[in-house]
């Protein structure tokens, strides 16, 4: 089973996991599931994100955006590129931001 490194990524549009959220936007689009995500970006320089990368690589393969607001945290958006699915990258980067 392939090893993952999660990462404090900070505010989304400055870190390396900005490139998977326009890929997230452009498939949730495409799908159908988001359809009114057309021309609005679901996540905007107020989110901030943990990314997972595979260990020793640098290409993010799984994201969390969200925003805190009065004690209360709102999670936008959650993303696992499709070779990195149903391998437990999404409940790692959950349960790191809880």
């Amino acid at each position: 089973m392939t090893k993952f490194v999660i990462h404090a990524g900070g505010q989304a549009r400055v870190t390396a996991a900005w490139e998977i959220l326009a890929e997230a936007w452009a498939e949730m689009v495409r799908s159908g599931n988001a359809p009114y995500l057309q021309g609005v970006a679901p996540v905007g320089p107020q989110h901030e994100v943990l990314y997972a990368t595979e260990e020793g690589r640098t290409d993010v393969v799984g994201v969390v955006a969200w925003t805190k607001s009065n004690g209360v945290l709102y999670i936008d958006l959650v993303y696992v590129e499709p070779a990195s699915r149903r391998q437990g990258v999404a409940t790692r980067l959950i349960d790191e931001l809880l």
